[in-house]
């Protein structure tokens, strides 16, 4: 079962809409802004393996997005690495017929989560941020199949524009 959802691109400054599952949550809910696609070569050598989630500001307000994880699965890695930054490798198990592991990359600080432990659907892993090779606050996030990354938007599921609103309603103290 699937249906269609879609979120704003700033790379192309245009909407994207995707087909997505309902048991496969979005990672950073509170934001659906797309700031890098999978496979855009803007400003690099090699095409980007991941998508890149993005924050919102205005004024005097930054916001604190929580990462969540996208399934159920087991923490293969996590901790720092100079390029990742603080990250967490979750394997999610496999997915209609594919194989789900996903790094989370750029968090704010260690993740909350440990190499060798479970995690739930939706369970906070980590904070956004902007550790490592980041040029800005946010969340890169890749899918990898026996070493072949493909786009994370085959599996996401992203918030529609009102539940962001209720979600900072309903959280008025990630406001930083």
């Amino acid at each position: 079962m699937y249906g269609y959802n879609g979120a704003y691109d700033t790379s192309q400054n245009y909407m994207i809409t995707w087909r997505f599952y309902p048991d496969v949550a979005w990672p950073v809910p509170g934001s659906n802004t797309i700031t890098d696609t999978f496979g855009s070569t803007a400003g690099r050598t090699t095409p980007h393996n991941g998508l890149d989630i993005g924050t919102w500001s205005s004024g005097a307000y930054s916001w604190k997005y929580e990462i969540q994880a996208v399934k159920a699965g087991y923490v293969t890695a996590a901790g720092y690495e100079s390029s990742m930054g603080y990250y967490a490798r979750i394997d999610h198990g496999t997915y209609n017929g594919r194989k789900i592991e996903a790094r989370y990359l750029h968090m704010e600080s260690s993740p909350l989560v440990s190499t060798g432990t479970s995690v739930s659907k939706s369970q906070r892993i980590g904070w956004m941020g902007s550790t490592g090779n980041s040029t800005g606050k946010h969340l890169h996030i890749d899918f990898r199949d026996a070493n072949d990354y493909y786009d994370p938007l085959t599996f996401l599921a992203a918030p529609h524009q009102k539940e962001v609103v209720d979600y900072w309603e309903k959280n008025p103290s990630l406001k930083q």
